[in-house]
């Protein structure tokens, strides 16, 4: 029986996806970017940690003491810091709406607001007109803005996720929030003004002031969620954010909590703490400007470039139908019975739109070889007699070439005109136009022609 013959598959070359490795290669290098920048930013949080948690401890040791005054001084700088950070992040919202950005804007206006106010009732030109002693009134006045602060910053986080997972239908109205922080900005306002405040300190506690930990607590919340939803690697202004919960939950925590009367050191070192917490936030914000501005600024120049060119594209396009219109009319000038006047004419209009020239004569060699003599010309007013170019190594290199039996186009290129630059179209020596030299080929004449002494030539 004779044997099957098994056929072979076809040879074929492995294909290579270069334009697919590529893409590949630059996702891993700019994912490895990404987890050096992570990497680095996550050792300088547990730095600042472990930095503040030492400085705490050495303060504990003096023995500064601080006074009413200073104290007013660094809560009208927090409270100025407060409103620019505020004011920075609802500019921010209008311009990329997004939740955790109007919870930042109105967290900070309204601690503004309270640190305002903190700082008004507690000088000492206004500390005994209410209910509570500055004992009372201090501390408790300071953690009011402290925990509205902490739980602002909270919401921020729950507001993002909240709209990641609805999307936009899980945004919040500003109307709402607006309203909230006003309300609760007011509450504070009267119940400091009429309600009488306990105690504030607890020298026999280990913890002189275990109330701040209200607003540690939803610090630490507020970080373990910012940290959890991992922008801070890739963000500039989470990253700051991030620095901002831990310096507010160090303040809370490690500095005023461990206080045990006004204005000694972990009181006054509290309140700087709070100002570099704010100024974190500020540094963030401000980051993401500078971004914004910088992409518009470089949308608007890829903009330019897009619109310089494409008049580049429509100017050549128009000097490219100019040109092929003036070619097709010359074309059927040519097919019409005219005389050589005519003819010349013509051949002068299209050579000066073609050629893109001022100024163009029409040279035909004399029956002696000696002269170029002009029979037509255009752009200047010279008489045709006294315009002639010798024929030899007296009339240039061109002309010692010619021949009897050619005509010549002399033309003066325009300044300006393409692929003309000022420089290559002016003699160095005189600065006069340097003309252009076009051989014509002999033609014969049409049943029409009329032309100088009976020659046709053109």
């Amino acid at each position: 029986m004779p044997k099957k013959r098994v056929r072979e598959a076809p040879h074929r070359e492995p294909i290579v996806f270069i334009r697919d490795i590529r893409v590949v290669g630059l996702a891993q290098s700019v994912f490895v970017r990404m987890s050096e920048r992570g990497n680095r930013r996550a050792a300088t949080y547990v730095g600042l940690a472990i930095v503040l948690c030492v400085g705490s401890v050495m303060l504990r040791k003096t023995s500064w003491q601080g006074s009413t005054e200073l104290h007013t001084v660094m809560e009208v700088v927090a409270t100025l810091l407060a409103l620019m950070v505020g004011t920075v992040a609802l500019v921010r919202f209008h311009t990329n709406r997004s939740n955790t950005l109007l919870f930042l804007g109105a967290g900070f206006l309204g601690t503004a607001l309270l640190d305002g106010y903190h700082a008004i009732v507690t000088s000492q030109w206004f500390d005994q007109l209410w209910p509570s002693p500055p004992p009372s009134l201090i501390p408790w006045s300071w953690n009011a803005s402290r925990v509205y602060l902490a739980v602002l910053m909270f919401l921020s986080w729950w507001a993002w996720r909240r709209e990641e997972r609805s999307g936009p239908a899980g945004r919040i109205s500003t109307k709402v929030v607006y309203s909230v922080v006003g309300a609760l900005t007011l509450a504070s306002f009267v119940f400091f003004a009429f309600v009488p405040l306990g105690r504030a300190y607890y020298p026999q506690l280990i913890f002189g002031r275990p109330q701040e930990f209200v607003a540690g607590t939803f610090f630490l919340l507020a970080l373990i969620g910012y940290m959890r939803k991992a922008a801070w690697k890739h963000d500039a202004t989470e990253h700051w954010i991030v620095l901002s919960l831990i310096v507010g939950l160090m303040a809370q925590v490690m500095f005023m909590s461990f206080s045990f009367q006004l204005f000694d050191p972990m009181f006054d070192a509290a309140h700087l703490v709070k100002k570099l917490s704010y100024f974190c936030v500020l540094t963030g914000l401000l980051i993401s400007m500078y971004d914004l501005f910088a992409g518009a600024e470089a949308s608007a120049q890829e903009l330019s470039r897009s619109n310089e060119a494409l008049q580049r594209e429509i100017t050549e396009r128009k000097s490219a139908e100019e040109t092929r219109q003036a070619l097709y009319r010359a074309s059927l000038d040519i097919q019409e019975s005219l005389g050589l006047n005519e003819r010349l004419a013509h051949l002068l209009k299209t050579a000066k739109t073609v050629l893109e020239l001022d100024r163009v004569n029409i040279l035909l060699a004399d029956p002696n070889g000696q002269w170029l003599q002009a029979v037509a010309s255009t752009g200047t007013t010279e008489p045709l007699e006294v315009i002639r170019v010798p024929v030899g190594p007296e009339g240039g290199s061109n002309c010692a070439r010619l021949s009897h039996q050619a005509g010549y186009l002399l033309g003066w290129p325009r300044l300006g005109a393409r692929g003309v630059s000022p420089q290559a179209t002016l003699r160095p020596d005189r600065g006069l136009p340097v003309p252009r030299l076009c051989q014509c080929p002999p033609s014969r004449p049409g049943p029409g022609d009329r032309g100088h002494g009976g020659r046709s030539e053109a």
